[in-house]
Formats: structure tokens, sequence, C-alpha cells
């Protein structure tokens, strides 16, 4: 089935876009309030649409249309929020989002609460901070890539990675002062 795979591949749709970023769909535009970022997936969590790949702008745009309606947001929107400003290398951002998330939406005992109990807005907060810290994607591993200007001091001990690594690193104020990577399978590392 290679070739057809690789015909299909060729002949991908753009994804849609107007003057606002991303759309919903092909003549519909992003034009209201939701909680999740479902036309940014090619973004975070795929990271099919990257800086690196220089859609900075397009992405800035698509986040700062769809963050700016209030109505339907939730917690979700601003760890994902927080996820997509580290993509983008924006740690100050991504910290602001989840200081947002925490202020607007957690509660005194650190649950999370919409109709009832929601465990995966928390767990997407932990990811949002580990996007900051490590990011593992496109075959490169990128270290401390969205570390808040806050944060001076940080520390990862073992954090696993795509490709089977192990990372541990320090940093003090705001240098790296070492990284260790280990293999668990014996491949390359970029």
């Amino acid at each position: 089935l290679a070739p057809k795979w690789r015909d299909v591949l060729a002949r991908l749709t753009d994804y849609p876009v107007d003057g606002n970023g991303f759309m919903i769909g092909a003549g519909v535009p992003f034009a209201m309030s939701h909680r999740h970022y479902s036309h940014m997936l090619s973004v975070y969590p795929l990271y099919l649409v990257t800086a690196e790949n220089g859609q900075t702008d397009l992405i800035d745009r698509s986040l700062k249309h769809w963050i700016s309606f209030e109505g339907a947001l939730r917690g979700y929107s601003f760890t994902g929020a927080s996820s997509i400003s580290s993509a983008l290398g924006r740690g100050d951002d991504a910290l602001k989002y989840l200081r947002e998330f925490v202020a607007r939406f957690v509660q005194a005992n650190t649950m999370y609460f919409e109709a009832g109990p929601v465990i995966e807005t928390p767990l997407s907060g932990g990811q949002s901070i580990h996007d900051m810290l490590v990011q593992s994607w496109g075959g490169v591993i990128r270290i401390f890539p969205a570390a808040p200007s806050a944060w001076q001091d940080i520390a990862v001990q073992d954090f696993r990675t795509e490709g089977a690594f192990l990372v541990s690193a320090v940093r003090k104020g705001g240098r790296v002062q070492f990284v260790r990577v280990r293999s668990l399978a014996g491949e390359p590392l970029r």
C-alpha cells in the first residue's frame, strides 16, 4: 500500500486558515468561544505546524484569537494555551496561562471541578509544566525550551523522552549547568 499512501500524502489538503489563524474547517471560521483547541491540534500535541517550520505567526494569531473568546473557556483552555506557548518557546506566556488556570479554576484543595470532578485538566496542567522544561518531538529533544524567566533555578532528573532516553539537567541563575542523557535503547540522539 506504500504507493497509495504516498499519493494520499502528496495530495493532502492544507489546513483551513483565515486572517485570524486556523479555522474549524473549510469555510467555517473560528468565531465563538470554545474550551478546546481542536482546530489547533496540528500545533499541539501533534507538532505538525511549528515555529521550527516557520509557522510562528500563524500559531500566534490562532492562539490569541481562540483564547480571546471568554464565554466557554475552562481550565483545559488555559493548560492548552500554556503548552502551545511552550511550543513557541514563550515560557513567560506559558506560565501566565498556567497561573490563570490556577487562579480561575483550581479549588483550595487543589482539585479541579466543572460539571463534576475532572481528572484530565489537572493532568494537562502537569504536562504543561513538562512542556516548559523538556520537549521531545520530531526526533529532537529540547532542554528548557520554554523556561519562564522567573524560574532561574530548575532541575529535572531522569525525564523520559521519545526514543527511550532519560534526561537529567540543571539550570542555576538562568544558565544551564549540565545536561546528561542516557539511552535505554542504544539509539542515536539529536
